[in-house]
């Protein structure tokens, strides 16, 4: 399925045929009914649980459904007409905080984890009956709520709200000035350690780092934290003690006045030194090297609606990838580290077209400060090079009046704000300008099986395959166990493989001629992303995008011969054959070409994915 929301940026034409001009354009995709700047699926041919509910929404980076106007009750008695059910699930539940569907529930009516509810707009049939039991609120065909135990199968609808103004990522919950995003308890590989888990953040979305609490604005949600996650998990936060005393980690404002702790901190074996938010709101010290999952936060003001031509959150200049760091401030060589972190390097500035690009970006208000380069002569003084050892060129930067060497101690140069360059003491403190290239190997880990790439279909860089191992029954998987597999083989939070996903004719190609030489039994079948559990015959690459009927070939299929039959594989020929999902089979894994701050588990594909082929960040805001 393509979800698309076009901020006017180049006024031209665009991804899939659509073009945009001074006005934003929002559109729902096939199947789902716009109403007032929301889109809804009405799904009546499965029935799940309310807790499955969320899963089936989620596969289409969606919500189940929720309203807040009497507007739209009135449209919703009309579209149950034309999609008629005995009840569909919402986003209303009372499940208290902890304990889950069956625990005795609050008698406090609201949305999902944390949505307010008017009162004035639900209408019950009769009365909920509040009786701790059933805590989960249907729509019935009447348009009137009815509370349901939330273990019983229905329908349900799903809800995305499109708004033009939306100022958070989705998935992400937006206060008055900022967005959070609260890790997924149940997804294994959201689980970190401290430092990666702040790599994790800023590779999320520019600008977003680990959660710091500094403000009254903060406060607040600390008090919706404590009333709306519900499971029993501890997140990092950017909280961390340095220097004999506790601060955020970015030299934000620290004030125990916004926070408590819970009966810490109490540096257990004196290597707690790292703080993590409790389901109650309150703080703890951890060892930053134990991996719990984490809370993230960015400025609404610093989100990024340029386009970035397959670089993710980072900015592309010809075949690379720049991130403009705005903290933390470090000296040379820890910035020089921070950028190896992330599979690169200081910017390198070796020709006069990247040196007018860093000028433009330089006159940014955001980049309004000193950025360290690579440029250095800390080997022979007075001889710069970047960080290959290459002679500078002296006609492609320009100095500002330098280099001075100033009391002999100026081995490092900074890119300042008008574009000109300044030799500094190394140990002095500046913002990393990180550059990565775009054309990256793959992972090395194979478990058994091996390791392709072919040249990606746009930008630069190449995709990579693994065509898991087939020898020996134990090495199959059924689709969940090679779904869970294939990101377990990333080398860094950036490069996170995914079960294999057809996005073009080349690609097809290049498969096709993998598996004819790579398997001796033509039936041989290998796990796709390809599935209509999330909607029977709506076949789509994990919920994410309907399958293009251009691209994939059906062998006499599809044919769901049993309501388990759900997912499916690709065998000789690219031919894809409908299977049960707990089939053991072989599987092919998928890292896309390597762009920096790409999100876990996605690929060039999908409505949200989208924003990975052109940098375009989509705002719908998800209650």
């Amino acid at each position: 399925m393509d979800l698309y929301l076009f901020s006017s940026v180049l006024g031209c034409c665009v991804l899939a045929g659509i073009c945009y001009g001074q006005d934003t354009m929002v559109s729902c995709p096939d199947s789902w009914e716009p109403f007032n700047g929301n889109c809804y699926l009405f799904v009546t041919n499965k029935l799940v649980t309310y807790s499955q509910t969320t899963d089936e929404c989620n596969k289409f980076d969606s919500s189940p459904m929720y309203f807040d106007t009497q507007d739209e009750i009135n449209w919703f008695k009309k579209m149950i007409q034309k999609y008629p059910s005995s009840e569909y699930w919402t986003a209303l539940n009372d499940i208290p905080r902890l304990g889950g569907v069956k625990a005795p529930g609050t008698g406090q009516w609201k949305w999902g984890l944390y949505g307010r509810v008017d009162p004035s707009l639900i209408r019950w049939t009769p009365v909920p009956a509040n009786d701790t039991l059933n805590n989960c609120g249907g729509l019935n065909a009447l348009a009137t709520m009815e509370d349901a135990d939330c273990n019983s199968r229905q329908g349900y609808i799903c809800n995305i709200e499109l708004t033009a103004g939306a100022k958070c990522p989705t998935n992400w919950i937006a206060t008055d000035t900022d967005c959070y995003y609260i890790s997924n308890a149940s997804d294994p590989a959201q689980r970190f350690t401290w430092s990666n888990a702040k790599d994790r953040c800023s590779a999320l979305i520019a600008g977003a780092h680990l959660i710091t609490i500094d403000d009254v604005n903060d406060q607040s949600f600390l008090v919706l934290v404590s009333y709306s996650v519900t499971d029993a998990f501890l997140r990092w936060t950017g909280l961390q003690y340095q220097n004999g005393a506790w601060g955020w980690f970015n030299g934000a404002t620290f004030s125990q006045q916004f926070f408590k702790w819970a009966t810490e901190p109490d540096d257990v074996a004196n290597i707690e030194n790292c703080a993590v938010i409790r389901p109650n709101g309150m703080f703890s010290d951890r060892a930053c090297n134990m991996v719990r999952n984490f809370m993230c936060k960015t400025s609404q003001t610093t989100i990024d609606t340029t386009f970035n031509l397959g670089c993710g959150t980072w900015t592309r200049a010809g075949s690379s990838c720049y991130k403009f760091f705005k903290n933390p401030l470090s000296t040379w060589d820890d910035a020089q580290a921070t950028c190896k972190a992330l599979k690169g390097n200081l910017i390198n500035v070796k020709d006069k077209d990247l040196k007018m690009w860093l000028t433009n970006q330089m006159l940014d208000p955001m980049n309004n400060w000193p950025m360290w380069t690579a440029l250095n002569d800390k080997v022979i003084e007075g001889s710069f090079v970047w960080s290959d050892g290459s002679a500078l060129d002296p006609d492609t930067i320009a100095w500002n009046q330098e280099p001075n060497d100033y009391k002999g101690n100026e081995d490092c140069a900074t890119v300042m704000p008008d574009g000109n360059f300044n030799d500094n003491p190394c140990t002095a403190f500046a913002a990393p300008l990180c550059e990565v290239d775009n054309v990256s190997a793959c992972p090395t880990r194979s478990d058994g099986g091996y390791w392709l790439t072919r040249n990606s279909d746009s930008g630069s860089g190449f995709d990579c395959y693994l065509f898991g191992n087939t020898s020996t029954y134990d090495a199959l998987m059924t689709y969940a166990e090679a779904r869970d597999y294939c990101p377990t083989l990333a080398s860094t939070t950036n490069q996170i493989p995914a079960l294999f996903v057809l996005d073009s004719a080349a690609e097809r190609s290049f498969i096709t001629e993998q598996l004819h030489g790579y398997l001796k039994d033509p039936f041989t079948g290998f796990w796709t992303q390809l599935t209509d559990a999330g909607s029977e015959g709506y076949w789509s690459w994990a919920g994410n995008k309907q399958a293009d009927t251009g691209l994939v070939t059906w062998v006499k299929e599809p044919l769901s011969l049993t309501p388990d039959m759900d997912c499916v594989q690709v065998i000789y020929n690219s031919y894809f054959v409908v299977r049960k999902c707990g089939t053991k089979s072989g599987y092919i894994c998928e890292r896309s070409a390597y762009s920096p701050g790409r999100s876990a588990g996605t690929k060039l594909s999908g409505n949200l994915v989208l924003s990975a082929i052109a940098g375009i960040y989509w705002y719908m805001l998800i209650h």
